[in-house]
């Protein structure tokens, strides 16, 4: 991939690089360890996740 100022901005091109980069041997057929980091037992891959809820609009029962 080569850079064209008149196209590209630098910063987001390098950005853009740096993932493709961590990314060239990913393989989505292998499976993560699971490892849990309390013991050194495999088991399976915790992920956690966080929601916000920043706004609701109007509700309509029709709607839904």
């Amino acid at each position: 991939m080569a850079f064209n100022r008149h196209t590209t901005n630098y910063r987001s091109w390098r950005e853009q690089m740096t993932v493709c980069e961590l990314l060239d041997n990913y393989d989505p057929t292998v499976r993560p360890s699971g490892r849990m980091p309390t013991n050194d037992q495999k088991g399976p891959v915790i992920v956690w996740t966080s929601l916000e809820i920043r706004s609701i609009s109007a509700i309509s029962e029709r709607n839904m």
